[in-house]
């Protein structure tokens, strides 16, 4: 038995030429980022907006790429550009939020992760997000209770713990702030 070395082709199969060609240099982007290439996902989703200005999905790529690279105000921009053509998703908005943080712009990125739990309210991810933008802000109450509720939609996952933890230390809350710390370990 012999198998092709390059999975993925097979899923064009029939596909028109166009999409095939799109589609396969966005999946090669997202690949491309996941194993640590930012530069090559950058290139490859720069080049897929040139050829399609309303491609989301490569705008959405594109703004972890550069995110990931460190040039994160193009990022910002890249996101941005997604969703004026798609403003219903969640992940973007998230990152966007993402971005917004690193920057430490804390109103903005608590208006992206708002917006992301808007549009999906068990997005986990966007509530610890959230919680650590209300933290860094001084709103140590609100960071608490967007803490909770990322733990309940992943109990097991130690991070959350430790950001629970984290906040309800900042509220003075130092027995129960122990506790998730050392489920945190």
């Amino acid at each position: 038995m012999q198998y092709t070395r390059d999975p993925a082709s097979q899923l064009f199969v029939g596909v028109p030429k166009a999409v095939k060609n799109s589609e396969w240099s966005l999946a090669h982007a997202q690949r491309a980022l996941a194993h640590g290439r930012a530069r090559e996902a950058e290139a490859l989703c720069s080049r897929r907006v040139a050829e399609d200005p309303k491609d989301v999905a490569a705008w959405h790529v594109l703004g972890n790429a550069l995110a990931e690279d460190g040039k994160v105000d193009r990022a910002i921009g890249a996101f941005r550009r997604a969703l004026r053509i798609d403003d219903t998703l969640g992940e973007v908005h998230n990152d966007l939020g993402t971005a917004y943080y690193e920057k430490q712009r804390y109103d903005q990125a608590e208006q992206s992760f708002k917006r992301a739990i808007q549009l999906k309210p068990d997005h986990g991810v966007a509530h610890a997000n959230l919680g650590a933008a209300l933290r860094a802000a001084g709103r140590i109450d609100a960071a608490v209770a967007h803490h909770r509720r990322a733990l309940t939609l992943a109990p097991y996952d130690p991070h959350l713990h430790a950001n629970l933890g984290n906040a309800l230390r900042d509220a003075e809350q130092h027995g129960e702030a122990l506790r998730q710390l050392q489920r945190a370990v």
